[in-house]
C-alpha cells in the first residue's frame, strides 16, 4: 500500500492514501457517493495479522478518524494474511443484526502470510470465504494497484506486483458478491458507488 500510483488533487499518491480518501468519502458521502448513513460500518486492517481498528458502528466520525489514522505495515508484520483477515472481521459481522450482510476486501498483494514460531495455521482465504458464505455474508474484493510493470516506492522505482484476482474472484463469488480491479483514483470512486 505504499506504492505511489494512484493520483488525487493532481497529485501522485501512495494507494493507501487513495483508499483512506475514497473509503472515507463512501462512508461519509460527498456528493458523488452518497455515504451509508444507516449502516453499521467498521474496519479492519491486516498485513500479516489482521487488526479491528473500528468495530462496526453507526458512528461514522468516529470511523473516519480512524481511517485517516491508517498506516502501513512495520516490518515485523510484513506479510499478507487474507484469510486470517477475513475471518476476524466475520466475528464482527456475524452477531449484527441486519437485513443484509456485506464485506469489502481490499488488498494490492497476493496471500503470503509469514509464518512465525508459536503461531497457528493461516487460514486459507477460499476457506474463509466459505465461512462467510454459511453465514450469508458477501464478499465484494477489490484488487487495488496500477497495471505498470514499474512502479514508485518511496521515490525508487521498483518492479510492481500482481494482484491475485483469480482468488480474489472466487472468493467473492462464492458468496455471492462481485470482485472489482481499481487502477486508479476515479476507478476505485466508481467500485465504491456501485457496491
Amino acid at each position: 500500500m505504499q506504492i505511489e500510483d494512484f493520483v488525487l488533487e493532481g497529485k501522485l499518491v501512495t494507494r493507501l492514501d487513495a483508499v483512506e480518501d475514497v473509503f472515507g468519502r463512501f462512508v461519509k458521502g460527498d456528493g458523488a457517493l452518497t455515504g451509508r448513513p444507516d449502516d453499521l460500518v467498521g474496519l479492519v486492517t491486516f498485513a500479516n495479522f489482521p487488526d479491528t481498528k473500528c468495530p462496526l458502528t453507526l458512528s461514522h466520525e468516529a470511523l473516519a478518524h480512524e481511517i485517516a489514522a491508517v498506516k502501513t505495515a512495520i516490518p515485523s508484520d510484513d506479510g499478507t494474511n487474507i484469510g486470517d483477515a477475513v475471518a476476524w472481521s466475520l466475528e464482527d459481522l456475524k452477531t449484527a443484526k441486519a437485513k443484509s450482510k456485506v464485506m469489502i476486501l481490499l488488498t494490492d498483494g497476493v496471500n503470503e502470510p509469514q509464518r512465525h514460531e508459536g503461531m497457528p495455521e493461516p487460514l486459507d482465504p477460499l476457506e474463509a470465504a466459505r465461512i462467510a458464505q454459511g453465514l450469508g455474508i458477501k464478499l465484494y474484493t477489490i484488487g487495488a494497484g496500477s497495471t505498470e510493470p514499474m512502479v514508485r516506492i518511496k521515490g525508487r522505482v521498483v518492479p510492481n506486483r500482481a494482484v491475485d484476482e483469480r482468488l480474489l474472484k472466487t472468493m467473492a463469488e462464492s458468496t455471492g458478491g462481485q470482485h472489482y480491479r481499481a487502477t486508479d483514483t476515479e476507478g476505485l470512486r466508481q467500485i465504491y458507488s456501485e457496491i
